[in-house]
């Protein structure tokens, strides 16, 4: 649960199909006086992302329910099946027994067992975690200073020092502090292969970041069933993705109101 919540914004077309869903769905809801819009968008998020959601009665002292309240499905386990008993527990040192029958549990099934729910993008996650880890693969790289830059160098021998300073000093700040790491040497009748370089920019035709980046957001759509038009998707053919109108009917009809069910 704690990876499945971490993993919640690994990639934005993870997030945000589940978003679109949430937003959806709270749009849709009429408020009730147990539960609240807010109360319910938390209730949905859990479910969404966990699969797993809970529901807490809150009693006065006369026992009538008076608020449904969310219980953070990252924290809660279910202590007893029988006893239908669950229990908070937010770290080894800290726990809170829910009473008896006061916790409603709505999980997606699973096919190995049938105490927790399992996430329908569950075959979707390897995808996400690559398309992460190709951004800050990509961050790394520019953080680095090795996305540009150059390598200037002179074999001819110049007739004083200070013109090799004056250049120096020029390549140095020509592009401002920080942007760009460049470098001169300066070899005075060297051979003309006598230094080879190999410039680390030449990385970024071979890490195949927009085709891991487009696979890898392909597989997060498919597990979602979201239509890109609904998330802000770019097309890259020229003919677009079509009528916005149809996508969404479909995907309310399909998607949307199983869950709203």
């Amino acid at each position: 649960l704690d990876g499945l919540a971490r993993s919640f914004r690994a990639s934005p077309h993870h997030s945000s199909a589940i978003y679109v869903k949430r937003n959806i769905l709270a749009s849709a809801f009429i408020p009730h006086p147990l539960l609240s819009r807010e109360d319910f968008s938390a209730y949905v998020l859990d479910y969404l992302v966990l699969a797993n959601s809970y529901l807490e009665v809150r009693r006065n002292r006369l026992g009538k329910p008076i608020k449904l309240k969310p219980a953070l499905g990252k924290y809660v386990r279910r202590a007893s099946q029988e006893e239908d008993r669950y229990v908070f527990l937010h770290s080894w040192a800290k726990e809170h027994w829910f009473e008896p029958g006061e916790v409603y549990q709505q999980r997606e099934p699973d096919l190995h067992q049938e105490i927790y729910g399992v996430p329908e993008y569950l075959s979707a996650l390897s995808s996400a975690w690559l398309n992460e880890e190709a951004t800050l693969f990509r961050r790394r790289y520019y953080k680095n200073g090795s996305h540009a830059g150059y390598i200037m160098h002179l074999t001819d021998g110049a007739h004083n020092d200070t013109d090799i300073d004056e250049l120096r000093k020029a390549v140095k700040s020509s592009k401002g502090v920080g942007n760009f790491r460049n470098l001169f040497m300066y070899a005075p009748n060297g051979k003309e292969k006598g230094l080879q370089i190999i410039p680390l920019s030449e990385v970024s035709a071979k890490d195949e970041f927009f085709n891991i980046k487009n696979v890898t957001r392909d597989d997060i759509l498919a597990a979602h069933r979201v239509p890109p038009q609904l998330m802000g998707v770019m097309p890259t053919v020229t003919g677009g993705f079509g009528s916005v109108v149809p996508a969404a009917q479909v995907f309310i009809m399909n998607e949307l109101e199983p869950l709203q069910n």
